[in-house]
């Protein structure tokens, strides 16, 4: 295994800039201490709904999957989540009720969560040495003891024995992000295992974290060596970052219930929806902008409609999106403008509109915002994200017909 002595030597100066720094455990111990009391390896096999769902953070705030995702972040790392069916089990925000993946169809809600605290409990309590086995589903499924084998991408292996052996890996949590530092260390492309086999790949990382280790002769935590790519891509002339920091197999089962996580990231922010009245153009426009504006919702929306099938109304599924799209609508998260042909400049940036005084019945002029200047200043003001959908109603020339 070789590496470019020059890349060695820019790491090397990274860290000798603050050996303390790069030689702690975790970005913070006392977290990562809490969550180890709160949940020691050999609690895991006995989680029950309430403590290992997320879903429910007024009633069960410190549970196991919002630890996971969330509360460890500041400790070892983001864990990209694009739905809560990578968690496998949890429950809906709405009314709390259990949704599960399609590998757990036909079990009752404790029967399920007994398979997947099993399931976690066997990865959790792997020996780290001889983990190559994790690669496989089929195989986890039978030395757990489970009868049927259960999707879990390769990104929450990862996250389940980096939060347990904080020591071992380096602390990069998605195998994406893996084999982009594998081959900037020098790895060839044609040797990289697929992204699927994601212990593989840490594994890999493994080595060559030591090898730099020993050649920099200087103490970098695993946890920190990790890191490093991150917060230093000018130093090492290296991005590591996508444009949204989520694994694609994080879970099989949203791709097939038609909504993959590389997708719902990918949705184009301009679209055109073209046709004569009645064809649903409003409708698809509102559906869009709840799917960009709170998309694990939307996608939650989506797995009740298949989880439900014959039982659920398309008018009932109507009815839920609409007072989704309401409710963002209140909370300033969407606007909807319709465009008219006499619209013009005035109405979209801004313009001098004349107001007339009651009382002496004079005229006066002030200068005043357009929509599209309103809403930019309204998302400069606040951190969450502003879907506006510009509806533009036009007519062909000369016809009287939509195009």
């Amino acid at each position: 295994m070789d590496i470019n002595p020059e890349i060695v030597e820019k790491i090397r100066k990274i860290v000798i800039n603050d050996p303390k720094y790069y030689a702690e455990k975790t970005g913070n111990d006392e977290r990562y201490n809490e969550f180890i009391h709160l949940f020691p390896k050999t609690k895991i096999k006995e989680l029950t709904l309430n403590e290992y769902c997320l879903g429910d953070p007024e009633g069960y705030p410190n549970n196991f999957c919002w630890w996971i995702e969330h509360n460890l972040s500041e400790a070892l790392g983001r864990y990209a989540m694009g739905s809560a069916l990578g968690h496998i089990i949890y429950k809906r925000k709405d009314d709390g009720k259990i949704q599960k993946i399609k590998d757990l169809e036909g079990l009752s809600d404790e029967d399920a969560m007994d398979k997947v605290a099993k399931l976690h409990s066997f990865i959790i309590n792997s020996d780290v040495n001889d983990v190559d086995i994790l690669d496989d589903n089929s195989q986890i499924a039978k030395l757990a003891g489970l009868d049927r084998s259960i999707s879990i991408g390769g990104a929450r292996k990862l996250r389940l024995l980096n939060a347990y052996n904080p020591d071992y890996f380096p602390i990069v949590n998605s195998p994406k992000h893996i084999g982009k530092i594998l081959l900037y260390l020098g790895m060839n492309k044609a040797d990289m295992p697929a992204e699927k086999f994601a212990i593989k790949r840490a594994e890999l990382l493994r080595q060559y974290y030591h090898l730099i280790k020993k050649q920099i002769g200087l103490n970098i935590s695993p946890y920190h060596f990790g890191k490093l790519f991150y917060e230093n891509e000018d130093a090492l002339g290296f991005s590591i970052k996508d444009s949204i920091d989520v694994d694609k197999d994080e879970n099989d089962e949203i791709e097939q219930n038609g909504e993959g996580l590389m997708k719902m990231h990918s949705e184009p922010l301009n679209q055109i929806f073209y046709g004569p009245p009645g064809t649903g153009k409003t409708y698809r426009s509102a559906e869009i902008a709840v799917k960009i504006a709170d998309f694990r919702w939307y996608q939650e929306w989506c797995d009740r409609n298949n989880v439900e099938g014959e039982h659920r109304s398309e008018s009932e599924s109507r009815r839920e999106l609409k007072e989704k799209y309401d409710e963002l609508l209140r909370d300033m998260q969407i606007q909807f403008v319709t465009f008219h042909q006499s619209f013009c400049y005035e109405d979209f940036i801004e313009g001098i509109r004349a107001i007339t005084d009651q009382e002496s019945n004079s005229l006066s002029y002030i200068i005043e915002d357009g929509i599209f200047k309103k809403l930019s200043h309204l998302q400069t003001k606040r951190n969450s994200l502003l879907i506006a959908i510009m509806y533009w109603t036009f007519l062909t020339e000369n016809s009287g017909k939509y195009p």
